[in-house]
């Protein structure tokens, strides 16, 4: 009998049950042979046993730079493991950049209210608990790998995690610096690919051991396709010939004026840099970069492989469950700015996976759900309590229970001044989007206003705020937006 990780966990018991062999096609070519007794063990061992997590947090992935959104995105692996789970289209972070999305993804809590504002001044607040304590507390070992991006905790022992191996902020994609009980690693050849090994090591050491009967929680957080030190996406070689014959194409709104957005926009970091240190007045420089950054994701893809390989290899697939999102989106010559932190949909929206146990095959969810949402749901699969503090809901109920009520808007909040981006609060609906610029220094006076219908005007070029017709939509969205402003700022 030939089980692959796509269909394995969906029918375990049903062919536990009947004693049937059943070859199930897959892309990988490593496969487990078990007979029908040891899949019934396997099958009450799991339900009996805690889940283990794998969480994998991209670096500026955003939401189309995957090849089941966008073929040209060679993505296999993060193909397979969209298809044999449930992917969220509608995955939103609630801070578009580095240090506060990180932070709401440890704690379930908005930047306002856990104290990581921006990237200079990245210290949770003292009485914050990340979701790593609060799994090392109820018994889980956890493990830490990958780019570290907080002032405090200052390392990821400080935050619950019981290994780590890591660097801080930018790094190099080959010969990475690395850091190990608090002493500096050498490491030769391709970063992410060194580091899908060493949790392909510990995996191997987990299925050999049982840890004390320990459940483990894995959190891997790649430096790619964030650009490396040099601001450049370099590839494997492989990876370079892949993509370099495509023709991407540039943006909608490539060639924009910029004509209903916040005036300071035309010169701002963001617009300088895109147009004076990347070239983006030239289409062949955006396309270029492209093929770069979809190279940079390929190649990323190949870690995340090895991984899913080797739970598969080891059996642990069948109570695991992987969590793959990215920390925020980045804009790649939309108005011909590029990086992040604004409140259009290439830098705030992501991709979001989530596969395990009993959880059906090719769902395709379009509810609104955030970074804030993670928490949340590693507690409630954990069967540990949320907190009421915690501003996330658990997803479990979209994945597992075929519940389809949920939130109809999500809060985006930029609420300190960094990357000379103005202070930013937003809400986004399915079909709206409604966004405040704030006076620097000044998150009480709002200077300009935008109101976008997404569901005629997916990229965001004319800005209805002023229209007249719209007003009690804009009140409407305004109203709901200061509603999520007080729930979210304690």
């Amino acid at each position: 009998m030939t089980i692959d990780r796509r269909n394995f966990p969906g029918t375990l018991a049903m062919l536990a049950m009947a004693l049937l062999a059943a070859c199930v096609n897959s892309s990988s070519t490593k496969t487990d042979t078990v007979t029908a007794d040891s899949l019934a063990a396997e099958s009450s061992i799991a339900a009996k046993s805690p889940p283990n997590f794998i969480l994998i947090f991209t670096d500026d992935q955003r939401w189309d730079a995957i090849g089941y959104k966008n073929p040209m995105v060679v993505t296999p692996n993060m193909n397979e493991l969209a298809a044999s789970g449930i992917r969220f289209d509608q995955a939103i972070v609630t801070t578009a950049v580095c240090s506060p999305s990180r932070a709401t993804l440890l704690t379930g809590r908005y930047a306002s209210a856990n104290g990581v504002l921006n990237v200079d001044e990245s210290f949770l607040n003292e009485d914050e608990i990340c979701v790593s304590e609060r799994l090392r507390d109820a018994g889980y070992e956890t493990s830490y790998f990958g780019k570290w991006h907080l002032k405090r905790p200052a390392t990821p022992e400080q935050c619950g995690f019981d290994r780590a191996l890591y660097f801080e902020g930018i790094e190099s994609y080959f010969d990475t610096n690395l850091i190990q009980n608090g002493e500096p690693v050498s490491t030769s050849g391709y970063l992410e690919m060194n580091m899908a090994g060493e949790i392909s090591d510990y995996l191997r050491e987990q299925a050999r051991s049982d840890h004390g009967g320990k459940p483990f929680f894995i959190h891997y957080s790649p430096l790619a396709p964030h650009m490396d030190r040099n601001f450049a996406w370099p590839n494997t070689e492989e990876t370079r010939r892949t993509y370099e014959s495509l023709d991407p194409p540039i943006p909608n709104t490539w060639d924009s004026n910029l004509e209903g957005k916040p005036g300071y926009l035309a010169t701002s970091r963001s617009r300088r840099r895109a147009i004076e240190v990347y070239g983006y007045e030239d289409p062949e420089a955006v396309r270029q970069h492209f093929r770069d950054y979809y190279g940079a994701v390929t190649d990323l893809d190949k870690a995340v492989g090895q991984i899913l390989d080797t739970l598969e290899q080891t059996g642990l697939d069948r109570n695991t469950y992987v969590i793959f999102m990215g920390d925020n989106g980045w804009l790649m010559g939309e108005y011909k700015m590029t990086s992040k932190l604004l409140a259009y949909e290439a830098s705030i929206r992501v991709p979001l996976i989530i596969a395990g146990p009993q959880i059906d095959d090719g769902q395709i969810s379009g509810a609104l759900v955030t970074n804030a949402d993670i928490t949340p749901t590693l507690l409630d699969l954990a069967g540990l309590p949320v907190p009421v503090v915690i501003h996330g809901s658990s997803l479990k109920p979209l994945m597992k229970d075929g519940v389809r009520e949920w939130r109809s808007s999500v809060l985006y909040e930029a609420p300190s001044s960094q990357h000379e981006v103005n202070p930013i609060r937003s809400l986004r609906t399915h079909d709206w989007k409604y966004i405040q610029t704030h006076e620097l220094g000044n998150l009480g006076k709002v200077i300009f206003e935008e109101l976008y219908d997404l569901s005629q005007d997916p990229d965001e070029t004319t800005n209805l705020a002023e229209e007249q017709a719209l007003r009690d939509i804009k009140v409407l969205l305004r109203r709901e937006l200061d509603n999520e402003v007080i729930r979210t700022s304690e």
